[in-house]
């Protein structure tokens, strides 16, 4: 069946997942069963290339509306994170549609950053800027500096979050995407919500207004993959001092 699949469909080869999506970088584990071995192919999306390797790296076609919606609200000239990047597709699209965006695009796997590389090449896209590191260092580093921080990854983004405010800048934006029950035949995003408000608790002066909030697709027989877009409004300490004076 495999090789009629194969040759009726034109492809090079036939994988099935034979597991779940296992450890930190989020990889399935895959198995060819006919055709070529080699599994790096090239995804084409809104006019980009990505190559990618789906037993090496996390990797899904079905965010590409996602990322577009978030490329769509990014404005020229932003500077943007993009924490636990993978091969860079947010970086890529943002970067394509904004050529004067600059993008720090991070990520711990090197072979998601040796693609990240790849794909920067292949689409001429030299506002990102790949970083082979860990995500929570580099928002360590940075205070009130981005416009814009992207946390794609939902096993991490509540731990995540405290840095993302931090390197943010004051009115910035953070899209945050978690994992939310289904109840009653919708998203019930509430407890989630509870959980990112405890999260950011222990930053001073801070509030986190919602600018959207959408069911991205679904991962699991009713479990959703969600997104926040977040405003992050601060209030610091010399504006206290100011309203006090006056």
């Amino acid at each position: 069946m495999a090789e009629e699949i194969g040759k009726a469909k034109k492809v090079r080869s036939v994988a099935v997942v034979r597991g779940k999506t296992e450890g930190h970088e989020r990889v399935r584990p895959i198995e060819v069963i006919w055709g070529d071995t080699n599994t790096t192919t090239i995804h084409r999306e809104w006019g980009c290339l990505l190559k990618v390797d789906p037993s090496r790296v996390f990797f899904t076609p079905r965010l590409s509306y996602e990322r577009m919606r978030v490329a769509k609200l990014v404005r020229d000239g932003e500077t943007v994170l993009n924490a636990f990047a993978g091969v860079g597709a947010f970086s890529i699209l943002i970067s394509k549609l904004h050529p004067s965006t600059k993008i720090l695009s991070v990520d711990s796997n090197p072979c998601a950053f040796e693609f990240m590389l790849e794909n920067r090449r292949l689409n001429k896209c030299w506002g990102v800027v790949p970083v082979l590191s860990d995500a929570f260092d580099v928002m360590k580093s940075f205070s009130d500096r981005f416009d814009r921080v992207l946390l794609p990854l939902p096993e991490l983004s509540l731990k995540a979050l405290p840095y993302a405010v931090r390197c943010v800048k004051n009115g910035g934006v953070i899209h945050f995407y978690g994992t939310a029950c289904r109840k009653k035949g919708l998203p019930q995003a509430s407890d989630l919500w509870n959980d990112i408000k405890e999260a950011v608790e222990g930053e001073a002066r801070v509030d986190l207004k919602i600018l959207n909030f959408r069911k991205v697709r679904a991962v699991n027989r009713g479990i959703y993959h969600v997104v926040y877009d977040l405003v992050v409004k601060k209030q610091y300490q010399n504006q206290n001092a100011t309203s006090t004076s006056k």
